[in-house]
C-alpha cells in the first residue's frame, strides 16, 4: 500500500531537487500527484507506471508555469528512488536509518544500558550495606537499652539487710 508515512514520495521530490535542481514546490507537487494517483488506482511504489509519472511531472511544471521538460530521471532511477533501500541509503545524519548510523546508535545504547546496569548494581549494594548498618545500629541500641534496664533493675531493688547475730539461728 502506498502511504505518506512510507516517505518514498518525499525521496522522489528530494532526488529531483538535489540531482536536477528542480524547484522544491515542483518536486513536491509532482510527488503528491503520484501519491494521489497511486491511491486512486491501488498502485504500490514499485508498480507505479513510469509513463504516468512522466505525464504527472509535465503537469506539475505547467501548474507553476514552468517550461515543459521531460522527467529528468530515467525509469531505472525512478524505480530506485521509490525503493525503501534508496531511502535508507540516502538518509544521512544523526538518527538516520543508514547502517553505520544504526550501528553507532546500537553501540551507544548498549553502553548506556551497561552503565545503567552497573549503577543499579552499585545502588543495590549500597542499599544492602545501609540495611546491614541499620540492623547493626539497632541491635547495639537494643543491647544498650537492655543492659541499662538490667542495671537500673538491680540498682532499684532494696538491698537485703545484713544478717545480725541476733537473727542467726542458735544452736
Amino acid at each position: 500500500m502506498w502511504c505518506i508515512k512510507d516517505g518514498v514520495f518525499t525521496e522522489l521530490a528530494e532526488a529531483l531537487q538535489k540531482e536536477h535542481q528542480i524547484p522544491f514546490r515542483v518536486g513536491h507537487s509532482f510527488a503528491s500527484a503520484i501519491v494521489t494517483e497511486a491511491r486512486a488506482n491501488g498502485f504500490k511504489p514499485k508498480d507505479f507506471p513510469y509513463a504516468k509519472a512522466a505525464e504527472l511531472y509535465t503537469k506539475a511544471l505547467q501548474k507553476y508555469k514552468l517550461p515543459d521538460a521531460k522527467l529528468p530521471i530515467n525509469e531505472a532511477h525512478f524505480r530506485e528512488v521509490l525503493s525503501p533501500e534508496f531511502m535508507v541509503k540516502t538518509r544521512m545524519g544523526t538518527g538516520g536509518p543508514q547502517p553505520a548510523e544504526v550501528e553507532r546508535m546500537l553501540t551507544e545504547s548498549n553502553k548506556r544500558l551497561s552503565d545503567d546496569k552497573a549503577w543499579m548494581q552499585s545502588t543495590r549494594d549500597k542499599l544492602m550495606q545501609a540495611d546491614q548498618n541499620l540492623d547493626e545500629a539497632f541491635t547495639k541500641l537494643k543491647n544498650s537499652a537492655d543492659t541499662q534496664s538490667d542495671n537500673q533493675s538491680t540498682e532499684s531493688m532494696p538491698a537485703k539487710p545484713a544478717a545480725s547475730s541476733k537473727d542467726k539461728p542458735k544452736g
